[in-house]
């Protein structure tokens, strides 16, 4: 398995630890290696969006000091905007031509109700961000 670089904010990377345990669990992805290749993604991702989180709690912690309220509120500008590098599985997208990507994830929400979670949109919210 290739792996590459890449870098996301914090918005792609939610996107992409989203879509990746959606579609990993899509039965139409074949071979079972491609749906590892698509769960080291959201590892990735989610390792990146903790060292985010870790900022954002230190950020908070430092907002308690009225002197630097100022100075956090532009971290924390700074830290949206900011892109987390990580190296993440090379997928492409001749790797997923012909598979049957269709269906629904159901998820039990914490009301009692259940969503469905499409594997086509997470297929293609993950299209240009890590399939490539």
């Amino acid at each position: 398995m290739k792996k590459i670089k890449k870098s996301f904010n914090i918005f792609d990377l939610q996107t992409i630890s989203q879509s990746c345990v959606i579609l990993r669990a899509c039965s139409g992805i074949q071979p079972f290696q491609l749906a590892n290749n698509i769960n080291a993604c959201k590892i990735a991702a989610d390792q990146s969006i903790k060292e985010y989180q870790e900022a954002l709690d230190l950020i908070k912690e430092r907002a308690a000091d009225a002197d630097a309220k100022e100075q956090c509120e532009i971290d924390f500008k700074d830290l949206v905007k900011k892109e987390f590098e990580a190296q993440y599985p090379e997928l492409k997208e001749s790797e997923f031509a012909g598979l049957e990507i269709t269906g629904d994830k159901e998820v039990p929400q914490q009301d009692g109700s259940v969503k469905k979670f499409s594997y086509r949109d997470a297929y293609f919210n993950l299209l240009g961000l890590v399939i490539v």
